[in-house]
């Protein structure tokens, strides 16, 4: 009898040793009211867990009712397209100065950055020299609160998508994301979308839109050898800087000042109209040349100017260029053609190229894009 009263003492200590049941006084205390007060336990409790599960049911409900409209506005809008006005893939036309409508527009030319089409780099170890495909990693540099990644080819990569104007240059790869596999995405992006941003003003009027008024310009094959990976607070965005090949741009104001030495070889040149004297002439001293002339009414040195002994007015471009305050210089590398663009409409289109005798000469005819 004592052995068996020792072996169920031996369970009971094992038993204790292996669940402990040891209480703390707090929890001691909790008990201890739960037991002599157990009808005031049970009113404390079910006001605040009715009132929990009202709340939540009324939230739940809320939510499914916002998100099961399509077109869901806090306030009805004037404009149509879609919400808030607004329709993918199309500009706004007016400026605004709404600056959450802004967002809402940048938002909606954001590209999707889908999981399998990207080169990664991580934004911790990025550093300079790194290669990543065709890009090598040039600079790495922090400044004002942004870190800038500087990644850069000796390839042309080409970018294809929409261009659209909001203040600034934005781009947006169309729907088969042509050249995005060539950019490198930094990691914790991937499976977001993320904003493409276009630099250089000037190349892209001269290698892309002009002086045009439209805001979307759909189809565009941008080219490319450096980007800019820039990381501000949570956000990131890309910043594309075009590259051409085939032409440069330069931008000029008017009135175009006509100089000492410009005025000297006019004066000379009218009386004799000898070429040789405009050998060192670049295409906007013909232009400046010109100008100069038709303002003095020069009527047989203005012939000289044009190369294709045009019938058109010949103070038409002069004309024209009383009522512009810009216009671009674009030369062609490869064919050695200028062409001038000009702030203006109906469209002009005005060329300065040489002729036999490597002397610039104006070539021009005057019509409107709407005929």
């Amino acid at each position: 009898m004592r052995e068996l009263d020792q072996k169920l003492r031996n369970l009971k200590n094992e038993f204790n040793r292996s669940v402990p049941t040891s209480f703390s006084e707090w929890d001691k205390q909790e008990i201890y009211d739960k037991v002599q007060n157990p009808n005031q336990n049970k009113s404390r409790g079910l006001i605040p867990k009715t009132i929990t599960v009202f709340a939540f049911l009324a939230t739940a409900l809320f939510i499914i009712f916002i998100f099961s409209k399509d077109s869901f506005s806090l306030f009805e809008s004037n404009q149509g397209g879609g919400p808030g006005g607004l329709s993918k893939g199309t500009p706004i036309r007016e400026d605004s100065h709404d600056e959450e409508q802004a967002s809402d527009t940048t938002e909606e030319y954001k590209t999707e950055l889908s999981r399998k089409v990207h080169v990664t780099f991580n934004y911790h170890l990025v550093s300079a020299g790194d290669e990543y495909d065709l890009f090598t990693v040039t600079k790495v540099e922090e400044n004002e609160g942004k870190k800038i990644v500087t990644f850069e080819s000796d390839e042309l990569i080409y970018l294809e998508g929409n261009l659209i104007f909001e203040d600034e240059w934005l781009f947006q790869f169309d729907e088969y994301l042509y050249g995005l596999s060539r950019v490198p995405i930094e990691m914790n992006d991937v499976g977001s979308s993320v904003q493409f941003k276009v630099e250089d003003d000037i190349d892209i009027m001269g290698g892309y839109v002009g002086f045009s008024k439209e805001k979307f310009f759909p189809q565009i094959s941008l080219r490319t050898k450096r980007i800019d990976y820039i990381f501000s607070g949570e956000e990131s965005e890309i910043l594309v800087h075009v590259f051409n090949t085939s032409e440069e741009a330069e931008l000029y104001t008017t009135p175009l000042e006509i100089d000492k030495e410009i005025r000297e070889i006019y004066n000379e040149y009218r009386h004799s109209h000898d070429e040789s004297l405009l050998k060192d002439f670049e295409p906007i001293d013909i232009l400046k040349l010109y100008l100069h002339s038709a303002s003095n009414q020069d009527e047989e040195t203005v012939k000289t100017l044009f190369g294709n002994n045009s019938t058109e007015d010949l103070y038409a471009i002069a004309n024209v260029f009383s009522e512009i305050d810009q216009f671009l210089l674009v030369e062609s590398i490869e064919t050695e053609r200028i062409s001038v663009l000009l702030d203006y409409e109906p469209f002009v289109d005005l060329t300065i190229a040489k002729n036999e005798h490597g002397i610039w000469k104006m070539y021009h005819f005057v019509y409107d894009k709407s005929s």
